[in-house]
């Protein structure tokens, strides 16, 4: 699929943009969690990627079963078990294993109640390629919505490639002076004066 491009985000932790990327991350929460596709957000550091993730969290409470997992929390052996403690199918310290068709089954009882449990999965890019081709294809059989975050490498993994055509890539960047200053006179006319705005903008930095 086509990138989409994305705002960035404000020191006080508000989401922004221009046109067509107002909303993000309510556009992107429907979308995963109502469409086909899954989705990948992309973008260095710095430029709104765990702001997105809390703000996708918050507009999904009480709309869809949600969990977020680090890179580094994954474990090949593990990945049942810890999809089932996040989607509390399991307690923690629990030894009675998750199958795949115990999950496949959950996500089917919600789709019978026209939901989707949503994976939301930071720092994507640092996932060992087998891994991510596993996760892959747990939350394609049981039809679980995940948006993957991380770097623009991400794209580049070749079980990424293999799953292209399922993929909307929404690629994050920087907006223009003129843009910010444009949404601050819009939304917040009254801080215009105490906002100091660098080229190119990432972050706002107030006074």
């Amino acid at each position: 699929m086509d990138a989409i491009t994305a705002p960035m985000n404000t020191a006080s932790g508000e989401f922004i943009g221009t046109g067509d990327q107002l909303g993000l991350p309510d556009k992107l929460s429907f979308l995963v969690s109502y469409g086909e596709f899954f989705v990948a957000v992309l973008g260095n550091k710095g430029q709104g990627k765990s702001l997105l993730i809390e703000q996708m969290k918050s507009e999904l409470h009480g709309v869809c079963p949600t969990a977020v997992i680090q890179s580094g929390d994954l474990r090949d052996n593990d990945l049942l078990s810890l999809l089932g403690r996040c989607f509390e199918l399991q307690q923690a310290g629990e030894k009675r294993g998750l199958n795949l068709e115990q999950l496949v089954k959950y996500a089917s009882d919600l789709r019978d109640q026209g939901k989707k449990p949503v994976l939301l999965l930071e720092d994507a890019h640092l996932i060992k390629d087998k891994l991510l081709a596993n996760i892959l294809s747990i939350v394609e059989r049981c039809n679980i919505g995940l948006v993957l975050f991380g770097l623009p490498s991400l794209r580049k993994k070749s079980s990424i490639k293999k799953y292209d055509s399922r993929f909307y890539f929404c690629q994050l960047g920087a907006l223009s002076s003129a843009e910010l200053r444009s949404y601050i006179r819009r939304s917040k006319p009254q801080d215009l004066s105490l906002i100091h705005i660098s080229e190119p903008t990432r972050l706002l930095s107030i006074s």
